[in-house]
């Protein structure tokens, strides 16, 4: 993912006489901090594996605000374990009743705060936890603030 630094945006409007007057680049400075993105890894069409797959590297300082498991098959205590890296950032999400979503659950994730706050570089993995790995389908979303 390819963005402009708040210099980059400065430096853009300055270099030409036109851009001065206009400021083409001003709204994206407006938006740098503030804004949620959403990283999705879709495991419909295959189960996950005992490992861990990688959602997103943050590509900049952001918070995880929210966590959507979409279950896609029946998988009886079928879980999908969220992780900044090897470390759980909240209780796993239920994926046992095809169609049925799952967020991070209220007070669950107060313990690990800190591990919800993403600095440029950082990983996020999610990984089966609950029932047979080999029958766990989800579409999982992480939603994200740029800080």
């Amino acid at each position: 993912m390819n963005m402009l630094t708040s210099n980059e945006v400065a430096r853009l409007d300055g270099s030409n006489p036109e851009f001065e007057r206009a400021t083409p680049f001003a709204k994206m400075a407006d938006g740098f901090a503030g804004n949620v993105v959403a990283y999705t890894l879709d495991k419909s069409a295959a189960p996950f594996s005992a490992a861990a797959v990688e959602v997103f590297t943050a590509p900049y300082a952001m918070r995880i605000i929210d966590a959507i498991a979409l279950a896609q098959a029946d998988s009886t205590n079928g879980t999908v374990k969220v992780m900044k890296g090897t470390d759980e950032i909240c209780t796993p999400l239920v994926c046992a009743a095809n169609g049925v979503p799952s967020h991070i659950v209220a007070g669950s994730t107060a313990t690990n705060k800190a591990r919800m706050v993403l600095a440029a570089g950082d990983k996020i993995n999610v990984q089966a936890a609950g029932g047979s790995a080999e029958n766990i389908r989800a579409i999982t979303t992480i939603i994200c603030q740029r800080l």
